[in-house]
Order: structure tokens, then sequence, then C-alpha cells
């Protein structure tokens, strides 16, 4: 009985406090961050499959790519509105040619990653029409950049941004190798596209790397094709993620080889370094900007692809990226030049060869001589023995007549 009592009053307890904890207040998550309606300015920078710029039929600007399409999805979720700029050309970082005279927004600055972070951070700019809120382009988040401007939330994919050598050069498993092939004279120097964060980076942290600026405008497989072929340089250093879609272009426009060479992925990506991407903001932006924007780009990256409402950055990001492997690279093929023992032992065995057809021809011409002599030895014993035997006959033939 009492153990049937103390059961019961178990139940109770626990239905009483079931009912209590049901009558409490339930914690509910606000909802996600929105803006009333801003209008901003995105500067871009062109990098072909990542932020591509055309001038359509009625000569407006076109923007497509996987940065791009980073904005265009947190805009559409954090209710802002936006337009889109190549790099003016006007700012403080932006090197500019005195031997011609650009317009704005010419396209020679399209490419260049300095020339659109100064739209955004130059002060001078602030008040003119040059100025913009953001820059995007898959652009480092580095130190430098850090203490000039802002940044929303890293962006992933790519998850390895690190810089990665490739082009033709073999038998380089990491930055020593290469640095030792260099001392040695086999291998050039390393082109690095000039006017960028990160060639800066390779320079200072790397000082025994011989480098040489490479001035290209736009990351385009021609581009790196004429590098390599020029035989300026048989590496190009830049960020991991363009050059998998770089090789993957090159495969697509039958460019894969460069004198000869297949071009691909060489040795390892730094393991230290300029490693994240980010959108760059402007100093003095309204926290509660980057704040809702860092929102929903980190949504973009964590729901389900498969989700329809999500547009997961993994599906716009593999619709451009490739593997590094298209183009047949091999990273320590055999050598086709022999080594000093092998040419040795080809050599001895082609005077031994020679020796042998000499001994073989000796050998020959002894055995015809020798049978030669047999068979004039045997003519004259043949004649010597018709002669006997004739000069035996007439003799007989003389005493058969007596």
């Amino acid at each position: 009985m009492a153990y049937i009592g103390s059961s019961i009053a178990s139940l109770f307890i626990a239905f009483s406090i079931g009912r209590a904890s049901s009558a409490l207040p339930q914690k509910v998550l606000p909802d996600p961050p929105t803006l009333d309606g801003p209008h901003f300015r995105f500067t871009i920078v062109e990098n072909k499959g990542w932020s591509d710029i055309r001038e359509n039929e009625d000569g407006e600007m076109e923007f497509s790519g996987y940065s791009v399409d980073i904005i265009r999805s947190v805009a559409s979720r954090a209710n802002f509105t936006f337009d889109m700029l190549p790099p003016s050309g006007h700012g403080a970082l932006c090197e500019q040619d005195n031997s011609f005279i650009t317009d704005a927004y010419d396209s020679r600055y399209r490419g260049k990653y300095l020339c659109g972070q100064g739209d955004v951070q130059d002060k001078e700019l602030r008040n003119t029409t040059y100025a913009s809120d953001f820059y995007q382009g898959m652009f480092y988040i580095t130190p430098k950049r850090r203490l000039l401007n802002k940044f929303t939330t890293p962006f992933v994919p790519p998850s390895d941004g690190g810089l990665q050598l490739f082009g033709t050069a073999t038998h380089i498993r990491n930055i020593d190798d290469l640095i030792r092939q260099q001392v040695a004279g086999k291998t050039r120097p390393v082109c690095l596209k000039a006017n960028t964060a990160y060639a800066d980076f390779v320079r200072n942290s790397i000082p025994d790397l011989d480098v040489v600026d490479a001035n290209y405008g736009v990351d385009a497989p021609e581009d790196f094709h004429r590098l390599l072929s020029e035989g300026n340089c048989d590496l190009l250093m830049i960020p991991k993620p363009i050059v998998t879609r770089a090789i993957k272009l090159l495969s697509e426009a039958n460019f894969c080889q460069a004198n000869g060479k297949p071009i691909g992925l060489v040795g390892d990506a730094l393991d230290y370094g300029f490693t994240q991407f980010g959108i760059g903001v402007r100093k003095d932006m309204p926290t509660e900007v980057i704040d809702t924007m860092d929102y929903w780009m980190n949504h973009l990256m964590t729901c389900p692809p498969t989700e329809d409402t999500c547009d997961s950055f993994s599906v716009l990001y593999a619709e451009v990226t490739g593997n590094g492997n298209e183009c047949g690279y091999e990273a320590s093929p055999q050598e086709d030049t022999l080594g000093f023992w092998p040419i040795v032992g080809i050599v001895l065995g082609v005077v031994i060869c020679f020796l042998l057809l000499i001994v073989l021809i000796f050998s020959v011409n002894m055995r015809l001589l020798q049978r030669k002599r047999i068979k004039k030895r045997w003519v004259f014993e043949t004649k010597l023995a018709v002669f006997f035997g004739a000069f035996h006959y007439m003799n007989s033939l003389r005493l058969f007549a007596r």
C-alpha cells in the first residue's frame, strides 16, 4: 500500500510540474532582421566567372557571376536595393598610366582590385559621384583593408581560399621546392597579378621567391595561356578558387597546353596568409546594415540546398568552379631525358655489340679462307693424282706393247 501511495504521489507531482511549465511564457525567436529599403552602390571588380561585366546592345553594363549572385540573394532577403558599377579609376590606390587619358569607369579599370577598393575607402571620393558603399569581387579580407574599411562575414564556399601555384612546371611540392628549382635555373620567375594585395603579401612574406608582375586586366583563360606561352614565367600564383575555375575554362577553350606542356595545379596551396573572402564595406556604414547582411549570408551558407526558398551559396558556387585536373597535368611525370648511368650503359652496350660484330666477321672470314685453302689443296691433289694415274697408265701400255 505504501508503494502504491508513493507512485500516485509521484504521478501527481509530475502532472503538477507539467501544468506549471506549460503555463510559463515560451521563448520566441525574433523575426529575421530586415532593412527599410535603403539603396546602396556596389563597386564590382571583374573576375571571369566570379564577377563578369559586359555591355548589352543598348550600351548598358550587365553584371553576373557568383559574387554578383551573392549580392542579389542577400538583397532580396535583407530588403535593400542597389546599383552595380565597375571601378571608377579615380581612387587614390588606382594606378593610372599618364600616357593616356581615360574616362571614369573605363574598361581598363574593371579588373583592378585596388581601384575598386579605392571607390569605397577613399575619403576624398566620399562626396563625389564616384563613391561607393561596398566593393565585391573575390576580395581577400586582409589586416590592412580592415584598418581602412569594414567587411561582412566571410562567405563560404570557397572553403580553401589560399594562394595556389599553377602552370606547367613539374616536380614541385611546395614553395621551398620551387625556390630550389629557381636557384638551380630550372624554373622561371612566378607571375603575380599587379595591383593586388596578395602580390604585395607574397613579396613581403616570401622574399627568396623570384617573382615578376603580370599586367593583365581580367582573369580570363586566354590571359593565363598567353602568359605561360610567352615564356616569361612557368607558373602563376593566384587564389585557389580562381585557379580551379581558370583550368576548367582552359580545358573548355582547348588551351590546356602551353609550349607543349599541360597546365594544372602545382604543389600545395599556401597554408598561411590570405584565405577568406568578404564584401568590403565603407567605414561609416551603420552596424545594423552589416549585421543584417551577415545574418542572411550565414543563412544562405547553411540552409539545405534542397530547400526551395534557399539560394544556397554551395549551389551557386558549384556552377562556376572546377577541380583543377581537367587538363591532365602530372605533378611528377617520368623524365624524357636519361641520367648519366643509363647513358653509360647504352654506350657500353653499343661498343660490346660492335666488338662482337667484328669478332663474328673475322671468324666468318677465317672460316672462308680455311675452306678456300682446303678446296685449293683438294684441286691440286686431284690434279696430281690424275697426272700420276695417267703416267702410270702410259707406262703400262708401253710394257704391254713390248
